[in-house]
């Protein structure tokens, strides 16, 4: 399987409400940011390692969501792969 794949299926994985909130707050940190730079995939990973008891939605998808971001980090790198998963999520979520 490759590493496209693989991401697809840990994306399936996750319910649409906790993908909707990986775009909207990922892509709010990077507007927020002095250098958009600054927010990463190591950023969201320590983030939700943070807030995982605070957050049901964190919580019941983290299982999915580390080998997710990880994944990105590995296959795009840590910035450029934050950049992707935000594409990724924009192409895949209903807009409103």
């Amino acid at each position: 399987m490759s590493i496209e794949a693989k991401l697809l299926t840990e994306m399936d994985s996750i319910d649409a409400e906790t993908l909707r909130w990986l775009l909207e707050f990922s892509s709010w940190k990077r507007r927020k940011a002095p250098d958009p730079g600054e927010v990463h995939i190591r950023f969201l990973l320590e983030y939700m390692a943070q807030r995982v008891y605070d957050y049901y939605f964190i919580q019941r998808n983290y299982s999915h969501l580390v080998p997710l971001l990880k994944g990105y980090d590995s296959r795009y790198g840590n910035v450029e792969g934050l950049t992707r998963l935000i594409e990724d999520l924009r192409m895949r979520l209903p807009q409103d």
